[in-house]
């Protein structure tokens, strides 16, 4: 099952580096040909602040950031794949919840721009600047949130992590579009995706009331192991 879901986000997020790989290069080539560059700076592309070719490497720096997001973010793809199938659909959630096919698609494409973005303000700023350390941070509490409430089902817990998260963000947008304008606004949907997720961990937390460290989704954990140890009991 998980693996699967894995495959899935590896299929969106290919499509989505080519679509980058080629919105650069044509870009690269039209900048070519308006700004009459050398030969050399047509073969290698110029120089960035730290060095970086900003032509010939762009895409594939970006390519790379992508991939290091779209890996962060299947680490809690086992959790959230166990969940969804066991526990997860036994538990109160609102109406508007959407469907567990939503999530693999909808986050591989947001963690793909993250890392653009973020590939962006590194080639302008480097690595050990207050931006780029004030992302580090903020992807560490977007990495813990899974584990967090499909992994212990600490609703309320994850809940402070996804408030965490929007107002650190809240913060970075801005810092990043400043350094890089491209780069704040590729931050945009996933702020707002972060905000319909808060609301969502906030609406399970209301129908699913924690009291004293135990709430309906431990109990449904508890049963699906329990049931899982019997049918290998079972079968022996």
């Amino acid at each position: 099952m998980w693996f699967s879901n894995i495959r899935k986000r590896i299929s969106v997020f290919l499509m989505l580096v080519c679509s980058v790989h080629g919105f650069a290069r044509s870009h690269s080539v039209g900048r070519v040909h308006t700004e009459h560059r050398t030969l050399s700076e047509t073969k290698f592309g110029t120089m960035g602040k730290h060095g970086h070719p900003e032509t010939a490497l762009n895409s594939h720096n970006a390519a790379f950031w992508a991939v290091g997001h779209v890996a962060a973010g299947t680490l809690g793809t086992p959790l959230v794949a166990r969940a969804t199938s066991s526990w997860y659909q036994r538990i109160q959630k609102p109406t508007w919840t959407p469907p567990n096919k939503v999530f693999a698609p909808v986050w591989t494409t947001l963690y793909a721009s993250m890392g653009i973005a973020a590939s962006r303000v590194f080639q302008q700023v480097g690595l050990r600047t207050f931006p780029m350390l004030f992302w580090c941070l903020h992807m560490v509490l977007n990495v813990v949130w899974a584990p967090v409430f499909f992994g212990l089902q600490r609703f309320r817990l994850a809940l402070w992590i996804n408030i965490g998260l929007i107002g650190s963000l809240a913060g970075i947008i801005p810092i990043f579009y400043k350094v890089n304008p491209t780069a704040g606004l590729f931050l945009l949907p996933y702020f707002m995706w972060l905000v319909y997720a808060t609301k969502l961990n906030q609406a399970i937390c209301k129908l699913n009331p924690t009291n004293k460290g135990y709430n309906d989704a431990m109990l449904q954990a508890d049963i699906a192991k329990l049931q899982k140890k019997a049918a290998i009991y079972a079968g022996c």
